[in-house]
Parts: C-alpha cells; structure tokens; sequence
C-alpha cells in the first residue's frame, strides 16, 4: 500500500461494537494502517483484539449526557473522517430506536459543522423509517457548500441489522469496501444508495 492511500490520519467510527459498524472498523483498519482509530460503541468491538493504533470508548449513545461526553471525546481526538454507523435494535423500545438512528446523527452532522479540523462525516442511514429524513437534512445542510464533506451512505435494508449477514450481491465486508472507496472517490455532500441487486465493486 502506498503512502497516498492513507488518505485519513485520524478515524472515528461510531457503533463499532457489532454489525456493520464491527465490519467498518475491521475493514477501516486494514485499508489504513497508518492511522490512529477511535471505536465508540457501548459493549467493545467485536474483533479479535484492539490494536495499539485502535481504542474504545464505551457509550451509551441513548443517554443525552452520554452523547454530550462522546462529542467532547470526538472533539479531543480531533479526527479527519467519523463514520456513524448505528443500527436500530429489536431489543430496545421505539424510543430507544428513534434516538440512537435518527436524532443523534442529526446532532453529531450539526455537531460536524463547528469543528474546524473535522473533514469528514458519513451517517450509515439505519434499516426502517428516518432515511428521507436524514436525506432531506443532508440537503439542506449542505446547501451552502460548507468546508466539510457531510454525506449519507444506505445499504441494502438488512446490513445494518445485528448479525450483518449477507443480503442477495452483497456480504457486510463488500458493503465497508464499496463506502471506504466512495468515501476516498465520491462526490462531496453525496447521498449513495444500494440495493439488494446493485452491483458490488
């Protein structure tokens, strides 16, 4: 690999502890070996150990002053790219749902825009309802061409659920393969939706 692929000094990503997010940390690790990590999740990720360059922050991000003390740590880690990748879970209540995959990406792209550092944002949009709402957001948002790079990234509608198994053309691993490359390729402030039968790269 060569020194212009590590395109990102610094890397967040937000719900590394199990499903697509788990898949997105491995494979953000891998592609930039270079990098220093921070995985937020509330149980630790699912990998076989966290290398020196990877570390963890447990939160509760359904927790209003959780969320707050996860944004101060962001802000301290100062990184280049976040990735959020938080799923709705069954095991949790409607409310639960609404508040990790709905309204806290809306606060951590609101968030974003303070931060002078940060170039990066990518909100995985969650399996159910919220996508037009955060695509509609992602709009206007990014109306005005801020500095930083706020993008929305949905895949095919059963990846982001627990287990991440594979769904038609796409494992969990080609999906973190086809975001990573969008992200380092792709159009500022963009939308990219897959389904089932998209295609994989």
């Amino acid at each position: 690999m060569s020194q212009s692929d590590n395109k990102w000094q610094k890397i967040a990503v937000i719900g590394a502890g199990q499903g697509l997010g788990n898949t997105l940390l491995t494979s953000i690790e891998k592609d930039q070996p270079l990098a220093k990590i921070l995985a937020i999740a509330d149980t630790q990720p699912k990998v076989t150990q966290l290398s020196q360059r990877v570390s963890w922050l447990k939160s509760d991000l359904s927790v209003g002053p959780e969320q707050e003390s996860a944004l101060n740590q962001l802000h301290e880690f100062s990184p280049d790219l976040v990735i959020c990748a938080l799923s709705r879970d069954s095991n949790h209540d409607v409310s639960w749902n609404l508040i990790v995959a709905a309204l806290f990406p809306t606060r951590l792209w609101r968030w974003a825009l303070t931060e002078s550092n940060l170039k990066q944002v990518v909100v995985v949009a969650p399996d159910g309802g919220g996508k037009q709402g955060l695509s509609a957001l992602l709009r206007t948002l990014t109306d005005d061409k801020p500095a930083i790079d706020l993008r929305l990234f949905s895949p095919p509608t059963t990846l982001d659920q627990a287990d991440a198994r594979q769904v038609t053309n796409w494992s969990s691993e080609e999906v973190a393969k086809d975001l990573i490359v969008w992200l380092k390729h792709g159009p500022r402030y963009d939308h990219r939706r897959l389904a089932v039968n998209t295609p994989a790269r």
